[in-house]
């Protein structure tokens, strides 16, 4: 999936944005995210994207407060998209420090698919008119293109975690398979030892979950 560019550094806050038709998308520890419309202004003209905007919650436990970890998140993905791994295009702090907006990986022809057990399926999406994609695709390239990540992100010292994977599914006959590194709340832990097999570990894991599933 080719995804179009936009301003991608999360450094400076969004301002002159105006988001509606909020629909919860999903849940998890760190916080919510919702499907958005966003009305993007610079003043001399606007228009309107379909975006991803995730809400961070406070963590009374080890985890701290929402603005520390939309933060910690916005780092994370600085780090991700140097060390050249398939990131969102766009992933930006919004004003409240605690919430980020996001490139949506669903559009006309692609479907975009979490790689944990709670994630939807292909079933769920009445674009595809079936309970499970066809096996035209490549997917021995698939899954070669998704362990070159894991050993890239080990290079950069960037650990992958269960849900880090997402998987975007074209919704035309061919069910073209592609994926990205999409949550960046845990890329970096220094208590791994052994970050190369944990890369690959998790990486399998996402795969053969999404692969059961779809």
């Amino acid at each position: 999936m080719r995804l179009e560019h936009e301003r991608a550094s999360g450094i400076k806050p969004i301002e002159n944005i105006q988001l509606s038709n909020e629909r919860l998308i999903g849940s998890g520890h760190f916080g919510n995210a919702y499907s958005v419309d966003g009305v993007i202004s610079d003043g001399k003209r606007s228009h309107t994207k379909r975006l991803v905007l995730k809400r961070y919650r406070e963590k009374p436990d080890r985890l701290g407060s929402a603005k520390r970890n939309a933060s910690q998140a916005i780092s994370n993905y600085e780090k991700a998209k140097t060390a050249g791994l398939r990131v969102f295009p766009t992933f930006r702090l919004l004003e409240d420090e605690k919430s980020i907006l996001m490139t949506s990986g669903h559009s006309p022809e692609w479907v975009c698919l979490g790689s944990n057990r709670g994630s939807d399926a292909v079933r769920n999406f009445e674009q595809f008119n079936a309970e499970y994609i066809d096996d035209s695709f490549d997917i021995q390239e698939l899954i070669q293109n998704i362990f070159d990540q894991a050993q890239l992100a080990n290079k950069h010292g960037i650990s992958l975690d269960g849900d880090s994977i997402f998987f975007l599914v074209n919704t035309q006959p061919n069910h073209n398979i592609d994926f990205v590194i999409g949550d960046y709340d845990m890329l970096f832990d220094p208590g791994i030892k052994d970050q190369l097999q944990h890369n690959l570990a998790y990486t399998r894991v996402a795969l053969e979950t999404f692969i059961r599933k779809n």
